[in-house]
């Protein structure tokens, strides 16, 4: 939708999180479609992009028009992928606990891993069902 689209940068600008340009800006794209502009700015934006949590998914599921019940029966498991994530990134995974038996790193179980490769399968494959399903 437009109010989507008013939210993401032109592509090629230095500055990636300002949305307005000017036609200066455009002129890198001269010759070229407008719909071909829109793709490549939207690639560059979500190549960017992260989801810090659920809300950030819904919001995102909402601003293409999908339902953010989408991701419904996966949010348990993605909501702990998603916050381990976020401990690995900021915290460097860091064990805070400390004494016999503790490492420097939080342990994480095969188990708990695959479940989660499961549900991101599992979600990306109804997405992209669902993404079909609407067209173009």
């Amino acid at each position: 939708s437009p109010e989507v689209l008013s939210r993401i940068p032109l592509v090629g600008r230095g500055n990636q999180r300002k949305t307005t340009f000017s036609l200066g800006d455009l002129a890198s794209h001269r010759g070229g479609l407008v719909d071909d502009v829109i793709a490549k700015s939207v690639v560059a934006h979500l190549e960017r992009s992260n989801y810090n949590n659920l809300g950030d998914v819904k919001d995102l599921l909402e601003g293409i028009g999908l339902s953010a019940n989408l991701v419904d029966p996966y949010d348990k498991r993605l909501a702990a992928l998603m916050s381990r994530r976020h401990l690995i990134a900021h915290r460097a995974d860091r064990n805070e606990s400390s004494g016999p038996g503790q490492h420097q790193a939080r342990s994480i179980s095969k188990s708990a891993v695959e479940t989660w490769i499961e549900a991101v399968d599992r979600f990306g494959t109804d997405l992209l069902g669902k993404v079909l399903a609407s067209g173009p």
